[in-house]
């Protein structure tokens, strides 16, 4: 009697993976309804998908066998920077890995803000100076209404931080008579905000 031969498949592919939100996410879960939780995400053809999320080699959250992780308040995640992995497995023990960073900030910005001069009544330029910063600082814009209207007018805006500088000189002219309210707000990539008025 003839033997048959023996047949093996050989696999070394590894599944494809692809993340499907960003490598760098940021999360303030603090309760404002702002970025209060992060949905960690990937797809995958392989047989099972684990997403994990470390800080400092400890294992702080894991998914489990499936594509996605919501990170929120109820993670009890400190201030700082995690990774996560994604790592996707098939059926032989290939992997692909797929690495990001997550940053929890939970610290409302810096926002400060001057007029010069300080007078009840003036006409002409008006020094608007102060600050706007944070560590993770995606902007602020600097804003303007005339008194009892919820109508805000931006003056301007930016992305880089501002230091006890003059944001701008402010030429009151352009505005009819009457009361003015100005305001700064200034916003961190965390989605926490601070008004200075």
């Amino acid at each position: 009697s003839q033997s048959q031969p023996i047949s093996v498949i050989l696999d070394t592919i590894p599944p494809t993976l692809t993340l499907n939100c960003s490598d760098y996410l940021y999360i303030s879960p603090n309760g404002d309804g702002k970025q209060d939780s992060v949905l960690i995400s990937a797809d995958s053809d392989a047989e099972s998908i684990r997403i994990a999320v470390k800080n400092n080699l400890s294992l702080t959250l894991v998914s489990g066998d499936t594509n996605e992780l919501s990170v929120g308040a109820s993670a009890s995640l400190g201030e700082g920077t995690y990774d996560f992995t994604v790592t996707a497995f098939d059926t032989v023990g290939n992997a692909a890995v797929k690495n990001g960073k997550l940053s929890v900030d939970k610290t409302l910005p810096q926002a400060d803000l001057q007029a010069d001069p300080i007078t009840q009544s003036m006409a002409g330029s008006l020094k608007l100076s102060g600050f706007a910063e944070d560590k993770n600082l995606a902007g602020y814009k600097l804003e303007y209404s005339k008194k009892d209207t919820s109508v805000w007018s931006e003056i301007m805006r930016g992305i880089l931080p501002v230091t006890n500088k003059q944001f701008a000189d402010f030429d009151t002219r352009i505005l009819s008579d009457g009361t003015y309210n100005f305001r700064l707000k200034v916003t961190d990539k965390a989605g926490n905000e601070k008004t200075a008025s």
